[in-house]
């Protein structure tokens, strides 16, 4: 283990000339990894939820201010402080470890793969992992799709929904788990139909949806939905040209793609999706000088009221014309006279 020499009275640090180029070389590839990652389309706001999220934690027994009281004044070397807002400072004698870890934002998982399967992600403390966000829907016709699917669900944020063909149904999860038990409740009370057809909704008990604490601070701080919008895109931007452009990123699907004044505005099938989707578009020269934004999901609408469908009377149904006089009733001969 590394050491210094620390003055309390002078209010000094003394460390070897081979530490302090270790911690300058560190500080140099953590700017230029910063500004590498900028330059490659990421906004500050999204560099920075990066980094605070996967930062490594601070072990408990590493602290400055427990140096030795026998007159040496050794301790363990901290690492850099990071100047970003929000960071979470740490200690490590590990030169590479004072660099943020970058990895994928969201880790790449089969269609029919939920994070929380992932033996990497269990390990990782949530505060979403004990409750209940995933929905299944049951009873769908071979020919359904994500778009149709999509229609029906409402009273908040999707976070992921995937078709099932080989059985016909349909996985939904929520961003908000009370928002899961409202739609829940809602279809147990009222019928609900995709493509025509009636279907059964129930909670998910093969799979249930987790958050990890990185996505979750993407939505909470970026505002990040499933949904995309291309500001003012040019004649030569097609929708075949976004979905070829949308195609390598795994587990993405496109639930719905148009043109509205000028803008482009894409629907995915998970937030995870539109995440990468919206860095990729932004790395391409193309994209370049184009705004993409997040807009809000249409699932996010409130619940519609429950279907009442009252008995149509009989008495309420005649041609027009027609008189409501009893042809039944007794004849009064005193009214033909």
């Amino acid at each position: 283990m590394a050491m210094l020499e620390v003055d309390t009275m002078a209010g000094t640090v003394k460390i070897s000339v081979a530490e302090y180029e270790s911690l300058v070389d560190t500080a140099l590839k953590f700017l230029s990894l910063r500004q590498a990652l900028l330059a490659g389309g990421a906004t500050t706001e999204t560099v920075d939820v990066l980094i605070s999220a996967n930062f490594p934690p601070k072990p408990p027994s590493e602290d400055t201010s427990s140096a030795r009281e026998d007159g040496s004044g050794s301790v363990p070397i901290p690492a850099t402080r990071s100047s970003v807002p929000g960071a979470h400072s740490t200690k490590s004698t590990n030169p590479d470890q004072n660099l943020p870890h970058f990895g994928p934002l969201i880790p790449h998982t089969p269609d029919d793969t939920d994070e929380g399967d992932m033996p990497e992600e269990q390990a990782e403390v949530s505060r979403n992992r004990p409750v209940k966000r995933s929905l299944t829907i049951t009873g769908l016709s071979p020919v359904t799709t994500l778009h149709s699917v999509a229609q029906v669900l409402k009273g908040g944020d999707i976070f992921q929904m995937h078709v099932r063909y080989r059985d016909c149904s349909a996985h939904v999860s929520f961003v908000d788990p009370a928002a899961a038990h409202s739609f829940l409740r809602h279809a147990q009370t009222n019928d609900i139909y995709v493509q025509g057809k009636k279907v059964t909704v129930a909670w998910d008990n093969n799979r249930q949806s987790w958050m990890r604490p990185s996505l979750a601070k993407c939505i909470e701080s970026l505002g990040a939905t499933r949904n995309l919008v291309i500001r003012y895109v040019g004649p030569n931007m097609t929708a075949d040209s976004i979905r070829e452009d949308l195609n390598h990123i795994h587990g993405l699907e496109v639930v719905n793609l148009f043109f509205e004044d000028d803008h482009a505005y894409i629907s995915l099938n998970s937030i995870r999706s539109a995440l990468t989707a919206r860095n990729c578009m932004l790395s391409r020269l193309k994209y370049k000088r184009l705004r993409i934004a997040f807009y809000p999901d249409e699932c996010a609408q409130p619940l519609p009221s429950a279907n009442v469908h009252p008995s149509q009377k009989l008495s309420d149904i005649r041609p027009a014309g027609i008189s409501l006089q009893n042809r039944f009733e007794v004849l009064d001969e005193s009214q033909e006279s």
